[in-house]
């Protein structure tokens, strides 16, 4: 059985994690001022940042890591950055563009995940592609090792 996922206001002060809570993912949105930015890293131990082939997520994610980079906590190198280049195409010049651009932003890239048509079939079912053993979601599996175990270290 999958765990619960619980939604948390974040746009309030009071937004502190919940007693029992073991892991919690915040999906913030790349347009957050640096008082925003400041309050999330006190609850992380690592950010993770996604970014697609697209000339427009790239430019957006890049401004989003200048505002990241001016946070003490990032620059003092006591928050980790890591990217996940995703929706990647093999053999796509977009793809190839996005792997340069990673080389480029200097930071370390936790895993690179292919677009695959599983994400909107399972999605739709309120289930992941660890919820699903075997062969059809294994592919998808072995993309997501490196960054799970990542986010299993202590940081």
């Amino acid at each position: 059985n999958a765990a619960p996922i619980r939604a948390l206001d974040w746009t309030r002060k009071a937004g502190a994690v919940p007693a029992g809570v073991e892991r919690l993912v915040v999906d913030a949105p790349a347009n957050l001022d640096g008082g925003e930015i400041e309050d999330l890293l006190d609850e992380a131990d690592r950010v993770v940042v996604p970014v697609q082939p697209s000339l427009f997520d790239q430019a957006g994610t890049e401004r989003f890591l200048n505002k990241l980079g001016k946070q003490k906590s990032v620059r003092k190198g006591r928050k980790e950055v890591v990217l996940v280049l995703n929706r990647l195409r093999p053999r796509a010049r977009a793809t190839a563009r996005l792997e340069n651009h990673a080389r480029s932003l200097e930071l370390p890239v936790a895993a690179r995940l292919a677009d695959r048509a599983i994400y909107e079939e399972l999605a739709a079912q309120g289930l992941a592609v660890f919820d699903l053993a075997g062969a059809r979601t294994a592919p998808a599996r072995a993309e997501w090792a490196q960054l799970v175990d990542l986010l299993d270290r202590s940081a």
